[in-house]
């Protein structure tokens, strides 16, 4: 069990085992979302409804993330910031061998630059959230519970329409 420090109540929080396990079936329900909207069964509705199950994870993951809120750190960001220009430098190579279109290798190994129209837009997503989270955390941690209550029902309409 982790503790964690809250700085807007100065006491400290136990991390919830329970949370945890939600947490991971969340990546579990991520991981089969993509999985069936890849399969050629996606088209028939049945299988679109379930999936709707498994589209709760990316929000719920967020949010059990954001309650523990992100610690940032330096040398964290530098290894995972190496461990996806690794990655892209094999899918690259790969790209090359199979002879599919890459475009330009300098374009590839820049993460950030991918984040709307690339096939793993969700790590450009992840990058930039670790770089603003002691932004997000000071913003959070200064509010009360009714500005978070609205900023989060507000986000929830937001996120629906």
């Amino acid at each position: 069990m982790e503790i964690v420090n809250d700085k807007k109540t100065r006491k400290i929080v136990q991390r919830n085992t329970s949370i945890e396990i939600l947490r991971f079936f969340c990546m579990i329900y991520i991981v089969a979302y993509h999985v069936m909207c890849k399969t050629p069964i996606w088209e028939e509705d049945i299988y679109r409804a379930i999936s709707l199950i498994f589209h709760v994870g990316v929000p719920a993951f967020i949010l059990i993330s954001g309650y523990y809120q992100i610690k940032f750190n330096l040398k964290s960001f530098c290894r995972f910031l190496g461990l996806v220009i690794f990655y892209i430098l094999i899918l690259y190579a790969i790209n090359l061998y199979f002879a599919v279109p890459t475009g330009n290798i300098f374009y590839a190994l820049t993460p950030f630059s991918h984040a709307m129209f690339w096939d793993l837009w969700f790590i450009s997503c992840y990058l930039f959230m670790y770089l603003l989270s002691p932004f997000y955390n000071k913003f959070i941690n200064e509010m009360s519970n009714n500005e978070l209550l609205l900023l989060v029902l507000t986000m929830g309409v937001i996120n629906y329409y």
